[in-house]
């Protein structure tokens, strides 16, 4: 804890040196999961990226105390010796703790518990001026409410205080195909308001006509002839997708349950990215089969593809963009996307209500309506993507060509 008081004064002071001189400046944290490109002046930065450390776990309490660099493949392989994890686990390895906080997150989880910022009991931060504070629900808690989603515009984020739950190694994965997109949303709604088993829950569409919900729960089984184990982060494995979109094509009336290692399903969508990945071997002109998948798998987890990605200037090319809906909306959407712009696949999430407004505090909830006018509520879940910008011509071929990331939906 010394360590971390240290590093959080050296912060602190320097916050207060650029306020003093009433100049603005930009925080360094060592790595990125964004898409965007963001340039640094070495004179002008908050360095953060020694903030990278799990003070504490306790295992009686079922918290952590963490510095909001820490990745969340890190945080996993920590609290899995205690026996917890975290509620919300964000999908790609990288993605950090502060990120998932002050940034928004959410995974398969998150139907149960909301985004990652739920999970948050109390949060450190230094304020503009260097002033360091905690808040919590029953301390500062506007501040608290409004650092959530605030991207680090209300104070640069030091700790995290972080609930926990009791773990086990497998996952039980069931697939539910579907063939419409109302059927997909309604299969999803069912399952998150019915199955109070599951533990996660998402889903896919790989068309119109074509779709999987995945369900699972955390469970001490053990695989059996009919209960098969199935890895995903082994370079010979399938990539999450494709394994799904081949279970949908194979059986698109029956459901399939498999075991999966916890931290195989917590980052099955790492290898590949989702299914961006596989826009990698059409712009290298490489053959998409099993074999140049193994070959390259380096090049193919997500830490890599996004530094490629701000490297090879695609950045300014492309976009990503999540969305949220209120449940009812969300299969108009997918048909909207559907008609205008054919992208698929689409990933689905859905994620709980709060009492409290999705993000920022209660003061800001007027301009949230307001802007909920034209980009839906953001009480539920999220819709969004990678994909080209549309180019002056009237063939959606030209849109499809890079399909969305990711498509929340709940």
């Amino acid at each position: 804890m010394d360590h971390h008081k240290s590093t959080v004064e050296a912060i602190r002071s320097r916050i207060a040196y650029f306020h003093e001189i009433k100049t603005a400046f930009r925080i360094y944290h060592g790595s990125t999961n964004s898409t965007r490109h963001v340039g640094f002046d070495r004179d002008r930065i908050v360095d953060t990226s020694a903030l990278n450390n799990i003070i504490s776990i306790d295992h009686d309490r079922k918290v952590a105390m963490v510095e909001p660099n820490v990745p969340m493949d890190a945080l996993v392989r920590e609290t899995m010796k205690f026996g917890l994890l975290p509620p919300v686990v964000m999908e790609f390895p990288g993605i950090t703790v502060g990120g998932g906080f002050v940034g928004t997150a959410g995974e398969s989880s998150s139907f149960k518990y909301g985004f990652f910022d739920r999970t948050v009991l109390s949060a450190e931060v230094v304020l503009g001026d260097g002033e360091v504070v905690r808040a919590a629900d029953q301390h500062n808690q506007e501040l608290f409410e409004g650092l959530r989603g605030s991207f680090g515009t209300l104070g640069v984020l030091t700790l995290v205080e972080l609930k926990l739950i009791e773990m086990e190694r497998l996952v039980e994965v069931t697939y539910h195909p579907t063939s419409t997109i109302d059927d997909a949303m309604e299969k999803l709604q069912d399952k998150a308001k019915e199955d109070s088993k599951i533990d996660y829950l998402d889903g896919i569409l790989f068309s119109k006509t074509s779709g999987m919900i995945i369900a699972g729960r955390l469970t001490t089984q053990q695989p059996s002839p009919t209960l098969p184990l199935r890895r995903f982060s082994r370079p010979w494995d399938e990539w999450f997708y494709l394994h799904a979109q081949h279970l949908a094509t194979a059986s698109p009336t029956t459901s399939t349950t498999e075991l999966v290692p916890i931290q195989d399903y917590l980052f099955r969508y790492d290898r590949g990215a989702f299914w961006m990945g596989a826009y990698a071997f059409k712009h290298f002109m490489v053959p998409f089969t099993r074999l140049t998948r193994l070959l390259l798998n380096y090049f193919m987890h997500t830490r890599i593809m996004y530094h490629a990605l701000h490297a090879s200037g695609h950045t300014d090319r492309y976009i990503i963009h999540d969305i949220a809906f209120p449940a009812p909306n969300a299969a108009p959407f997918a048909r909207f996307v559907d008609e205008s712009l054919n992208i698929y696949p689409l990933w689905l999430c859905p994620c709980a209500k709060t009492r409290a407004p999705q993000w920022g505090t209660r003061n800001l909830s007027q301009a949230r309506r307001t802007a909920s006018r034209t980009t839906g509520s953001t009480s539920t879940s999220v819709c969004g993507g990678l994909g080209r910008p549309k180019k002056q011509s009237t063939s959606k071929s030209t849109v499809g060509s890079r399909q969305k990331r990711k498509s929340w939906v709940a």
